[in-house]
């Protein structure tokens, strides 16, 4: 509450889905809209080209905005359509299949709000496969060291300041694939990644 007795909004977080229409779409944004965390905005990414199918402008409580290029896009680019396009101050990645636990949201931008000091803070991840069995948790502390040798942050586990991308963070374009881990490692250029144990992500990985 300010002086004035308003309430003050909450930061604005931009989650940026890149999308090929596949059918496990729904089920990401279902997952979206089951956030604790409440100022958000959907961004997802037609990186099909034509014959996306239809979204309704709404994922829940929360706005969505489609973006299209009327051109397939690959990885990469696609990714940098969605940050151009993205307005929050905190901005996070999710893949059409994977899923986001409600506090997702909620304890990574509290983090941000406790003053860690970091341009980036990021969670823990479970990898499941196609029956929902756990293969690996991914929760392990921030390591430079260990981050130069492979990549061990699942896209949706991070959230980070937009800053970044003011920064000149962007995904290159030239690759076809670990564009996320070289966005990563372009971040630790500037930030360490501040870590916030706890699972509350999957990653579906033999949908992927």
């Amino acid at each position: 509450i300010n002086k004035t007795g308003s309430d003050v909004r909450p930061p604005l977080v931009s989650i940026i889905i890149r999308s090929m229409g596949r059918n496990t779409l729904s089920e990401a944004l279902n997952s979206v809209a089951a956030q604790t965390y409440g100022n958000i905005e959907v961004v997802v990414v037609d990186a099909k080209g034509s014959g996306h199918p239809y979204l309704e402008n709404a994922c829940g409580g929360f706005p969505l905005r489609v973006i299209s290029a009327d051109r397939p896009l690959a990885r990469a680019a696609a990714a940098n359509l969605g940050l151009s396009h993205a307005m929050g101050r905190y901005l996070l990645f999710l893949d059409d299949d994977d899923l986001l636990l409600p506090d997702h949201i909620g304890k990574l931008v509290n983090a941000f709000l406790n003053g860690h000091g970091s341009l980036a803070a990021y969670t823990g991840v479970r990898l499941e496969d196609i029956a929902g069995a756990t293969l690996k948790i991914l929760d392990d502390p921030y390591d430079p060291a260990r981050l130069r040798g492979a990549n061990f942050l699942p896209i949706h586990a991070v959230l980070f300041d937009c800053a970044l991308v003011k920064m000149g963070c962007r995904f290159d374009e030239e690759l076809e694939c670990l564009e996320d881990w070289d966005f990563w490692l372009q971040a630790s250029q500037h930030t360490l990644l501040h870590h916030v144990p706890g699972v509350s992500a999957i990653y579906r990985f033999s949908l992927g």
